[in-house]
């Protein structure tokens, strides 16, 4: 229950009252203790989501929220992102081209920014990453911030370069070998011609 109180005094100011509001808030506080429970369980499941780096941004873009796999792939703690603009992960051309501004401009009008890109961690090193940046609301449902998703899919895109470059060699090797074959047989089959009968006349070079 909700209890409110107060104090009325008479005029006499020899006695007081009390008085007092009960009000049954046991639904609301039902419904309460069932959303705490779910955004503990949400932010459980965000904080330890393997392989995927999972932070909050607010309207600016700076980083709010940083889970476990954010700094397992990219380098930062928490304590060293946080406040800071989200644009630390992007290269330097990336940055000259404003693509991190691009990113949020795009979430925000279209409701998704998706995208894959090279992405720079702590140390320096990069990265090709498939990164999801979402629009995130308040309760009201006013625009307050967004929520970025990356995940770190080098060895995919290795791999796929790898596939390019052996059926790019593949075909060379089949234009060069169709090449060399079709040149060396054209006088044999040119001669063959010949000693079949070439074109069938009767002027053929006989050896004296």
């Amino acid at each position: 229950m909700l209890l409110n109180a107060r104090r009325i005094h008479r005029e006499d100011e020899r006695t007081d009252f009390l008085l007092l509001g009960i009000e049954d808030i046991t639904e609301r506080r039902r419904l309460e203790e069932e959303r705490r429970e779910l955004e503990t369980r949400f932010t459980c499941l965000v904080k330890n989501v393997p392989d995927h780096a999972i932070f909050t941004l607010d309207n600016t873009g700076q980083i709010t929220s940083w889970n476990v796999e954010a700094e397992r792939i990219l380098g930062y703690s928490e304590d060293e992102v946080l406040g800071k603009h989200f644009q630390m992960i992007f290269t330097a051309e990336d940055i000259e081209n404003g693509l991190p501004e691009e990113e949020l401009r795009l979430a925000r009008e279209a409701g998704r920014a998706e995208d894959e890109r090279w992405h720079k961690r702590k140390d320096g090193d990069l990265f090709w990453a498939l990164g999801i940046v979402t629009p995130t609301h308040d309760p009201h449902g006013n625009h307050n911030g967004f929520s970025k998703i990356l995940r770190d899919i080098t060895d995919r895109k290795k791999m796929e370069e790898a596939l390019r470059d052996a059926d790019r060699r593949k075909n060379e090797f089949l234009a060069m070998l169709s090449h060399e074959l079709r040149n060396p047989l054209a006088p044999i089959l040119y001669a063959v011609q010949l000693i079949g009968g070439g074109d069938g006349t009767e002027e053929q070079t006989t050896a004296p």
